[in-house]
This record gives structure tokens, sequence and C-alpha cells, in this order.
């Protein structure tokens, strides 16, 4: 996605937006050209579903403050502070972040998988009832499925439409929005002007690129937020 040079805008006042729900709208599964290309152990777990042995993983013991990304697709999975030592020989989690995880039966019926909700690629596994946290669950992730970045949670979201400079100045009033940044996507012709862009001759369309922080705001609450300021028809 190709970014416009952002341009001066008067500031607004915040604006208030419903809070999260359990809830999930459905969405189409992830374009595969956004998925980073994995090697032959890491599609062994994430893709096959295997699992790494026991007290090998990267993040096994690792205490840094920051953030657990899936390796796969980069959506934020669990935040530093909800890691704890279980003793099990894989990182171990009783928390994930917001709309972040999936869990599935395993096909023999007898534990329950967990998966990235952005990708489906395989985490682990989650097992109740063991009281090792207040919270009574650990999240069983492979470290191979995950990269680390210090820092709070980053989310990245892509919304296309007409007058993106528009959309961009009242995403940016939105608590949790680091930064919204105007641009175009959708097309084949690398690197765009404005006027190629306006020709509908290149494919692309205007489009707003979202960095936001998934515990504070979520994508459903974006998404929501963006068909009420603006007619996704006026492209």
């Amino acid at each position: 996605m190709r970014f416009a040079s952002k341009q001066q805008e008067p500031e607004v006042q915040p604006m208030n937006i419903p809070q999260a729900t359990s809830e999930r709208f459905q969405f189409k599964p992830i374009d595969q050209s956004l998925l980073k290309e994995l090697n032959a152990q890491e599609r062994q777990v994430i893709i096959n579903k295997g699992t790494e042995r026991a007290y090998t993983g990267e993040y096994t013991d690792n205490k840094e403050v920051g953030t657990y990304y899936c390796r796969q697709c980069g959506s934020p999975l669990y935040a530093s502070d909800d890691k704890f030592e279980s003793n099990c020989g894989w990182p171990s989690f009783d928390e994930e972040l917001p709309f972040a995880v999936e869990r599935h039966p395993d096909a023999d019926g007898s534990r329950t998988e967990i998966v990235c909700a952005t990708c489906n690629g395989h985490l682990g596994h989650v097992f109740l009832g063991e009281r090792l946290t207040e919270k009574n669950t650990r999240h069983c992730v492979n470290s191979i499925s995950m990269t680390f970045k210090e820092g709070p949670p980053q989310a990245r979201a892509v919304f296309a439409g007409g007058c993106f400079w528009g959309v961009e100045h009242l995403f940016e009033s939105i608590d949790g929005v680091y930064e919204a940044t105007s641009g175009y996507t959708g097309g084949k012709v690398e690197n765009p002007t404005y006027e190629d862009v306006l020709s509908k001759k290149s494919g692309h369309l205007e489009a707003v690129e979202i960095l936001y922080d998934p515990t504070v705001v979520s994508y459903e609450e974006l998404a929501k937020y963006f068909f009420e300021i603006h007619d996704p028809t006026q492209t």
C-alpha cells in the first residue's frame, strides 16, 4: 500500500465510540499475499499443527515487557503482563488480547486447540481448571508460532473509501488509534500518483491505514465507526 503525504488538518475533539463487546463480525480469511513466508520448521507447527519440543522454544523463559505477535500474519496475540511461569516447557498465558485467539476442539475431542483469529495459524492448546493463576486458564503456546516486540500491542487495519483526508481526520480522534495515514490500495500500478487514482485506471482506491492498540479499541469498533462516518459507495 502506498501512502500520500499528510497535510495539515485542524484539531478536532475526541469522539466517543461504543465499548468492545463479545460479539464478532464475520470476516473473509486474510489475503494470502499478506502472510509471512514460513520455513520448514515454522510450517510444521503453524500450518500442520505440530508441536515444538518442550523447553526448546525461544520465548519459554522470556521475561521482557512487550507484546507477542503471530509469526505468520503479524497480528498481536498476547501481552507480556499475561505471561506466567507454569513449568510446562512452553510459554504460558492466562489471557489473550481481545478477539486475538479462537478455540477449536481437536479432531479427537481430547483437547482444545487455539489459533490466530486473523490467519488461523496454529498456536497450541488451552487448558482450564488447573488453578495456576486466578484466571484459571493456561494458553500453552509454541514459541515458533510467535514473534516478540517490546512496547504495547500495535495492530493494523486498512479502510478504503473516497475522501481519505476526511476519514483520516476522524479516525485520529479515536482513543487507542496511534496513527492514521492516507494512501492508496487495491490496484496493480506501482507507486501511483493521486492523478492516477482519480483517473480510475490504476485500479487503486483511496484508503487509510490505521495503527491502533487492540486493548483500547477493537477492529470491530473501528469497522463499525468507518461505516457510520463514510458511505463506502462513494469511492
